[in-house]
């Protein structure tokens, strides 16, 4: 791990401290002359691990404290937006004036911080008090709409010796900002996810780790198509599926073998898994969100290995609802049905039937109905299945799946075409059938005799 930080960005940063503010009943010059001092407003809350941040109005009492008008730092006239993608959930328009003294700050409390790793003739290095200094430096970055710098800053965290838990938090928030800085992308937001998975393994914090593995991957997904970006498909699967081994180990999946992509993540034996096994709250729910990605993706043998672990589960344990294995049972027959294996879906369904509350859901009613339909080749039965009212209480991804099943073979990947790309196709068969015609002509004229 520390060659892994070395190859990282590790310019040191600061942040300010707050001064306070002038009193209220001040006159105007005495406001003039407090231009330069800013003030450090409250920092908003922490941003969630969404990429990109929906759009929306904003009303005062949703605001930071540094997004209202009574705040020190803000005028009447003060404007204030969401971002696309980053930490920063409110980008606040600061005057010139204010912006300056601000950065002016921030590079204060970076020299500050710097300082304080170095040490002096009779003070020994305190990075706990740089660190101090870097957030504080890149909350003041943050306020300023630099997500650059305050990226930089988090890298030079997550390089102090402060324990490996304060590391792994600067490294996932270095992981959003670089989503938002021109020549760092979706690669090196990926890798510093990665640094932060290791770090919270290297406690025995398996969630925050999957957690940090799912964001590696989700960042190579594109957002209005909802497919892995094209040259990333591999790495998007491999992140997701080691995303599901690290909450449920392979050994312990009975999907195991229709991983996609992870062939072994490295634990063989039952009673070791069973220790790494995650149980918490809504584990099961999270790893169905990823089923519906990989649904989303074409991806129906990584999308039948989640459901898998999410049965697992739930079944030995994982704090859930019936109603949720319920549909994961529905899902795993419908994604076999999806791969054109009706064998092993009736199989499956024969397993589930084992439960005897599942039997009388209505999940269970159209798992059946579906099974049948297919077996007996019957169109109509298969569109009666389709037009249940079950499919109103099914996600939407899944739904989408059980229209476009067939009586015979299997679901077929739609490919995405770009619009533009079909107009430079057009425009490139225009230009060879012209070149066509033009050597057409000029053969005609090869062969005409002048004499």
């Amino acid at each position: 791990m520390d060659s892994k930080r070395a190859a990282l960005f590790g310019s040191a940063a600061t942040q300010t401290s707050n001064k306070n503010n002038k009193n209220n009943n001040n006159n105007n010059n005495n406001k003039n002359q407090a231009v330069g001092k800013s003030n450090r407003s409250r920092p908003p809350p922490p941003a969630t691990a969404t990429h990109a941040a929906a759009t929306g109005a904003a009303t005062t009492k949703s605001l930071p404290y540094a997004a209202t008008n009574n705040s020190p730092t803000m005028n009447s006239t003060s404007t204030v937006n969401k971002p696309a993608t980053g930490v920063s959930k409110w980008k606040v328009d600061l005057a010139a004036s204010d912006k300056v003294a601000k950065m002016n700050e921030a590079e204060n409390l970076r020299k500050k911080g710097k300082d304080a790793i170095r040490g002096g003739l009779f003070s020994a290095s305190d990075p706990h008090s740089a660190s101090v200094y870097y957030r504080q430096a890149a909350t003041l970055y943050k306020a300023c709409g630099e997500p650059k710098l305050e990226m930089l800053l988090r890298l030079s965290i997550a390089e102090l010796p402060i324990g490996e838990k304060a590391c792994a938090t600067e490294y996932e928030l270095a992981g959003e900002l670089a989503l938002r800085v021109r020549d760092f992308g979706v690669e090196k937001s990926s890798y510093y996810y990665q640094n932060a998975a290791l770090l919270h393994a290297d406690v025995g914090d398996y969630f925050r780790a999957a957690n940090a593995t799912r964001k590696a991957g989700e960042v190579y997904i594109d957002i209005e198509s909802k497919e892995a970006m094209t040259g990333y498909e591999s790495k998007c699967l491999e992140f997701l599926e080691r995303y599901i081994s690290l909450l449920v180990p392979m050994v312990l999946n009975p999907r195991r073998d229709n991983a996609s992509v992870l062939k072994s993540d490295g634990i063989e034996d039952v009673l070791v898994a069973e220790s790494k096994l995650v149980t918490k709250a809504y584990t099961a729910k999270n790893i169905l969100e990823v089923v519906k990605k990989f649904i989303d993706m074409g991806e129906y043998s990584s999308a039948l290995y989640a459901v898998g672990a999410a049965i697992f589960l739930m079944e030995h344990g994982g704090n859930t609802t019936s109603q949720t294995l319920h549909l994961s049972y529905l899902y795993e027959t419908v994604l076999l049905l999806a791969m054109g294996d009706p064998i092993s879906a009736n199989s499956c369904m024969m397993g589930h039937f084992q439960q005897t509350s599942y039997l009388r859901s209505k999940e269970c009613e159209l798992e059946e109905d579906l099974v049948r339909a297919i077996d007996s080749c019957s169109a109509d039965g298969l569109q009666l299945c389709k037009e249940n009212r079950t499919m109103l209480h099914i996600d939407g991804s899944v739904a989408m799946l059980i229209n476009k099943l067939q009586v015979y073979g299997a679901v077929k990947k739609e490919s995405v075409v770009n619009e533009d790309e079909e107009d430079i196709d057009d425009l490139f068969n225009a230009a060879d059938d012209a070149y066509q015609e033009l050597n057409d002509v000029m053969a005609d004229l090869d062969d005409f005799d002048l004499t």
